[in-house]
């Protein structure tokens, strides 16, 4: 994956998250600052989720329909079956999905990341095209 940096503004702006673990806990910590409006859903949601304010939560399995109203872009958080699944659904209505630890099905990825009120930097090492090991 050879990525492009770009910015875009997420504020108010709808973000699915498709699991409701370790792995989207911490995509969930890192979109808040940038005050998205978000929506999980998954069959378990973790205390940690749970106790967040402000997220919408839908305790079951994905299904095509939540991909309506259209998401600014989705994340796939769960194992590789279910986030295939994912993938081919939000391919087919041309919406943007990071399916996390699998490059192969993403279509954008979360850099590493520094965040202050005005100012934040992202970089991105391509790890995954420099040890293929990791796919």
């Amino acid at each position: 994956m050879n990525c492009f940096p770009m910015f875009t503004d997420i504020e108010n702006k709808k973000v699915l998250i498709c699991g409701g673990g370790f792995d989207a806990e911490e995509k969930i910590e890192r979109l808040l600052p940038f005050s998205p409006s978000i929506r999980i859903v998954a069959q378990n949601i973790s205390c940690n989720i749970k106790a967040l304010s402000g997220i919408t939560m839908a305790e079951r399995c994905f299904c095509e329909s939540d991909l309506a109203p259209r998401p600014i872009f989705v994340i796939a958080a769960e194992d590789r079956m279910k986030n295939e699944i994912i993938v081919s659904a939000c391919k087919k209505r041309n919406i943007p999905v990071n399916a996390v630890d699998m490059p192969d099905l993403c279509d954008f990825i979360f850099p590493a990341m520094i965040k202050s009120k005005n100012l934040c930097v992202a970089v991105n090492t391509n790890v995954y095209r420099l040890l293929p090991g990791l796919r």
